[in-house]
């Protein structure tokens, strides 16, 4: 293998130690860099190697309020009170376009936190230690319009853009559960979901 960086050109190259091995090198719509090698009998081209190595590793793989989940199929679902933003494009495969609200909220619209069901790492915070409890880190996001979500773990996270979610970690490893704002009315009674209410001033 080489690879040739200069003020020209980035490439990279390899070879293969036995010249009749029919191998290639693709990028396709999962993010992964993969490796297939012709296997002849089959007449197929069987994966020898890929870069991330799981399908959930590919950053932003469920696009925007999406969580990847590699021990379920689909991989990608919407996080609670979201929907996906091009069904077709789900179904086909292809999550990067991610997930919108269900319901669309203006400041000034009547608020609550949806907790999603499920625990996972995070990506994309802003940290405020500047409140010490739970309930100072949700007020602080429900007086700002800018504010999508917000978890707390001793720290205040708080999203000011997009939520881009990791996939859920092993039990032994450090895992946060995340409220979403979503409209009032998409709250209804019943759910089994920790929620908070709130009116956007």
């Amino acid at each position: 293998m080489s690879y040739v960086k200069n003020e020209n050109e980035n490439y990279f190259t390899y070879n293969l130690y036995d010249s009749s091995i029919t191998s290639r090198i693709v990028m396709d719509l999962s993010g992964q860099i993969k490796q297939l090698t012709w296997a002849e009998k089959p007449q197929t081209w069987p994966l020898l190697w890929s870069e991330p190595k799981t399908q959930c590793e590919v950053s932003g793989f469920c696009g925007a309020f999406g969580l990847c989940d590699q021990r379920r199929l689909p991989f990608c679902r919407c996080l609670n009170g979201f929907q996906p933003q091009s069904p077709n494009d789900w179904k086909r495969g292809d999550y990067s376009g991610g997930c919108r609200r269900k319901t669309y909220l203006q400041c000034g619209d009547a608020v609550r936190f949806l907790q999603d069901s499920q625990q996972y790492g995070i990506i994309n915070q802003q940290l405020n230690d500047t409140f010490k409890t739970a309930e100072d880190c949700k007020q602080s996001c429900l007086d700002d319009c800018s504010c999508n979500a917000y978890a707390f773990n001793s720290s205040c996270l708080l999203w000011k853009t997009d939520v881009f979610a990791l996939q859920p970690f092993g039990d032994d490893e450090v895992n946060y559960s995340i409220y979403l704002r979503v409209a009032a009315s998409e709250i209804t009674s019943g759910k089994n979901f920790e929620i908070y209410g709130g009116l956007i001033n």
